[in-house]
Formats: C-alpha cells, structure tokens, sequence
C-alpha cells in the first residue's frame, strides 16, 4: 500500500494530459494522492455491475431518509411559530426542496464553495456559543440547582441490554464513526495548495473540534438537569427530544425556535457536502478505469473545474457510496484500516448478535 508521503516528485509529469482530472489537478496532485491506485481498478472493475445495482437501492433508501429527517424537524419548528400541523404531503414537499438545495449547493464552482462553508462554519460558532452561556446564565438567574461534579463525570446510568464493558465502548465507536463521516475540509482538497499536509491537518482539526463541541454540549446539558427524567416528565413534549424540550422552557419558544431552526438547516447544507465528497471519490476511482462509463464519470467541467457528470448522477441518487474507502493515508495508512477492519468487525458482531433473541 503506497504512502502519500512517498510519493515519486515525478508523478505529475506522468499524467496523461489528455485526461481532465490529471490535467486539471495535476498542480497538487491531489486526485494521484487522494483517490486509488490504478492497481485496484482490475479488481474492481469486475463488480461495478453488482456495486452499481446495490448502489441505487442503498444511496435511495439513505438519501431519502436524511431528507425526511431533516424535513420533518425543520417542518416541526415551524410548526411551533405558526400552529402548522404536519402532514406527509407537506414534508414531503419539504424533502423535495430539500435535496433541491443540495443540488444547488453542490453544483457551486468549488473556488466559491467556500463561502458557504464559512457561513456555516459561522451560524454553528454563534449558535455554539449562545447555548453555553444562555443556558446555564438561565438556570442560575431561576435559582434553579446545578448537578453536581461527581454526579456528571461519575455517575453512569446504563439503558442499554449489554453491560457497561460493552455498552461504552460501542457508544464511542458510534460517536468516533459519525463524527468522522461529516469532515467537510476533504470536500475542497480538490482546490487546496500543499494538500498532503494541509487536507489532513484540516481533517484532524476538524475532528477534534466536533468531538470537543459534543462533549462539551454532553456536560452543559448533564449539569443543568439535576433530575433529569423529573424535569423531562413534568415539561410538556413538544418536539419528543428532552434537551429541545427543555431549551424551550428554559428560553422562550421565539429564542429557542430560532436556534434550533439554524442547526437543523446547518445540518441539511452538510448533505450537499456529502455529494461534493462522493463526487470527487467517484471521479478519481473512474481516472483509473475502475468504474462503469469511465470517460463520462471522469470528465472535469473546465467552466466549475468539477465532475459534473459525478455530481449530477450522485445528486440523483444513482450511484451510492459504494466506492471504496480512501486508502492513502500517510505513513499510518496500514495503521488507521487495520483498525478500521476490526472496529467494524467488532460492531457487526455487536448489532448481529444482540444480548436477547427478541
């Protein structure tokens, strides 16, 4: 398995210039440093049939799901200003313009696509904020108690049917898992200069900035709810999630209305860069003639200096992310997928096998 960071200087000069994305990229190299070798493309080819008719039932299914999903709570937020009561025609329509807005977002020429990031970047940092100090000011100016220290970072309470050694442990894998799938950063290494160093300093940055954020939420919350299932049962459900329950409690609907209302349409702009990721992958992978229509999906739109036809097909929900994982990475590549093998060997074992038959 070749390391990005041993990588021939003259790899650039053997491009073929005739393909778009080596010609287009080969300033950075980055489609040669992040995306497959050639080596692979024979082993692959041979299943772009089966992966392709198993792509389009699997990205359907999860695409429509994340559109539903956000739809639906951003339809549930509303609901509360002006009295609407859902339907499912309604969120439906909801949905529609919803992955209309990731088509739109995606199809933004990668060189301005950073405005949007940064606006995010920005209503996520804002609203991060308020709720740090808004909440716990709140609950102090209401004289209501604080849990205490030893209670939040000693007390654990087990709801799960595996025993604590278990039940942990795979919560963090999840939460480890999740975080790392929603790495905007790698969607512009496409246009980042000294991308090898660069894209996964961004990467870990990023991480680690998601994971300290949640933790942090994690201990605010814990602390201002001293009995949590009293506070949770005495409040009336509104949106069916205690911590947005008792944000509206504690702030008023028009405040808390407001704020989750930016995170769930923060949360719906993170499935345009989904697609963005996606495309770029599927792109690369067809470069090295290990995709079906190799010529189509590796063709570069000189006007966007993106693959459009990647784009367009994964914004239809046709091909699903199927495409292999990315295998360059550094030194600690071996490292990083052999832990990952076992991890998600580790978790298969945990969902199949559960600790009661029903």
């Amino acid at each position: 398995m070749a390391s990005i960071l041993d990588r021939d200087p003259d790899a650039d000069k053997k491009m073929d210039t005739r393909n778009s994305i080596a010609s287009d990229f080969a300033e950075d190299a980055v489609v040669h440093d992040f995306s497959y070798c050639p080596s692979f493309a024979r082993v692959f080819r041979s299943l772009g049939a089966m992966s392709l008719t198993m792509a389009v039932a699997s990205d359907l299914t999860s695409i429509a799901s994340f559109a539903w999903e956000s739809s639906s709570s951003i339809c549930t937020i509303i609901g509360l200003f002006i009295g609407w009561i859902l339907t499912n025609p309604i969120i439906f329509m909801v949905a529609i313009a919803t992955c209309a807005a990731w088509f739109f977002t995606a199809s933004i020429r990668m060189d301005k696509a950073s405005l949007v990031f940064i606006t995010s970047a920005t209503l996520i940092l804002v609203s991060s904020v308020c709720f740090i100090i808004r909440l716990p000011v709140i609950q102090k100016t209401r004289g209501i108690p604080f849990t205490s220290v030893g209670t939040v970072f000693r007390d654990y309470t087990n709801y799960s049917n595996w025993d604590k050694p278990v039940s942990v442990r795979f919560t963090f894998f999840y939460a480890a898992w999740v975080f790392t799938g929603w790495n905007a950063p790698s969607a512009v290494a496409e246009e980042t200069h000294d991308t090898r160093i660069v894209a996964p300093h961004s990467i870990i940055n990023v991480h680690c900035l998601q994971a300290g954020i949640g933790m942090l939420f994690c201990i605010l919350l814990a602390s201002v709810l001293p009995t949590w299932k009293q506070q949770y049962l005495a409040l009336p459900s509104v949106t069916g999630y205690a911590a947005f329950t008792l944000i509206i409690e504690r702030w008023g609907l028009k405040a808390a209305g407001a704020f989750l209302l930016i995170i769930f349409l923060n949360t719906s702009i993170s499935g345009a860069a989904v697609l963005v990721i996606i495309s770029y992958q599927t792109a690369a992978f067809a470069r090295d003639r290990g995709m079906l229509f190799n010529d189509k999906l590796s063709y570069v739109l000189p006007q966007r200096f993106s693959p459009i036809t990647s784009e367009t097909i994964y914004s239809l929900a046709i091909i699903a992310v199927m495409v292999p994982g990315l295998w360059n990475m550094g030194r600690l590549s071996k490292t990083v997928h052999v832990l990952g093998f076992f991890t998600v060997v580790y978790m298969s074992k945990i969902e199949c096998f559960p600790p009661q038959a029903d």
